[in-house]
């Protein structure tokens, strides 16, 4: 087996994939460091919502930032207003994904008449709405291990959290009674140190954080400006298109494609080279052939490659060629 090697190989090599339609389109973004959530400062300020389905049945939960105190409901019908009944508890900032129900002009109207600032998380990207995901497994494990779906729920309750402090604790100023011993005076309503809490979550949120950047090898990806072409990679469907400008939420662009403008998460979206020329629509094989075609001039110089004249064999078997700049001396 022969084998060459010349100075910046592996840069020219690198260089050439990043300048390829087919190589561009099917890169996967690195994973880019966790974003770091401002706590909230009081009870029901912030909720996170999302919807389930378990054993043929509808459920919605509603998670408090706060304290993590979740509310599950089962919906008798999949509608805006079966939802709106369940979250009149009016909280400051409301935060959903893109569901029918939660993109609906009677759920919005709602959000509006009460005043209520309504963030929806980026589209295809369920990570950046973890907080109703991980709540959502949550529920799904207690309610498929017990018996009775109430009593689970008010073990979770009444469980410690990271912190020390029960959910019940953070939410109502007290702790619950539940089918374990208690004595009496453990359950007089009294109000955590909120200070104390505070502390020990932003210490134990910055050690996920670092935990989670290491274990992934987290990188920030590059801002993109307007007019950036990208392609979209959604889960089995890939799209081109023209970065219009910034979205409201954090990492999430707007994308303009031939079928529509699509809001999609940084991680979602591929650079592609800017000597692009080919149109932003899919690409079939001879398109790709001649797009390559067009680039054979960018491919590395191999002129350096020695004449396999003098060849030696190693131990192993392996061809080794010597440089041509060496041959000179």
């Amino acid at each position: 087996m022969a084998a060459v090697w010349w100075l910046r190989l592996s840069m020219e090599a690198e260089e050439m994939v990043k300048t390829y339609f087919l190589c561009s389109e099917h890169t996967v973004n690195r994973c880019e460091p966790l974003l770091r959530i401002k706590r909230t400062s009081r009870p029901w300020e912030t909720v996170v919502s999302n919807l389930f389905e378990l054993n043929g049945k509808q459920y919605l939960v509603v998670v408090d930032y706060f304290s993590r105190w979740i509310e599950v409901a089962p919906l008798r019908s999949t509608t805006a207003a079966s939802l709106i009944n369940h979250i009149k508890s009016l909280p400051k900032v409301f935060i959903a994904d893109n569901g029918p129900l939660y993109k609906s002009s009677e759920f919005a109207r709602f959000m509006n008449q009460f005043s209520i600032t309504h963030v929806t998380s980026s589209p295809r990207y369920p990570q950046s709405n973890g907080k109703s995901e991980r709540a959502v497994q949550t529920v799904k494990a207690m309610f498929r291990k017990a018996t009775d779906p109430y009593l689970s729920m008010l073990a979770y309750s009444s469980t410690p959290l990271r912190n020390g402090i029960r959910p019940s604790e953070l939410m109502l100023g007290a702790k619950l009674r539940n089918s374990l011993p208690v004595i009496p005076t453990e359950i007089v309503p009294k109000w955590p140190d909120f200070e104390l809490v505070k502390k020990c979550d932003e210490t134990d949120q910055m050690r996920q954080i670092d935990r989670y950047n290491h274990r992934h090898r987290a990188q920030a990806l590059s801002e993109l400006a307007k007019g950036t072409a990208v392609a979209i990679k959604d889960n089995h469907w890939r799209s081109r298109g023209e970065v219009k400008n910034h979205a409201d939420t954090p990492r999430s662009y707007l994308v303009e494609t031939p079928q529509r403008v699509f809001r999609r998460n940084r991680h979602m979206l591929v650079v592609l080279p800017e000597d692009d020329n080919v149109p932003r629509t899919s690409m079939n094989a001879n398109d790709t052939d001649a797009h390559n075609e067009s680039r054979i001039a960018q491919e590395p110089d191999c002129s350096r490659v020695p004449d396999p004249s003098n060849v030696t064999t190693t131990g192993y078997g392996q061809t080794s060629l010597p440089l041509r700049r060496l041959t000179n001396y």
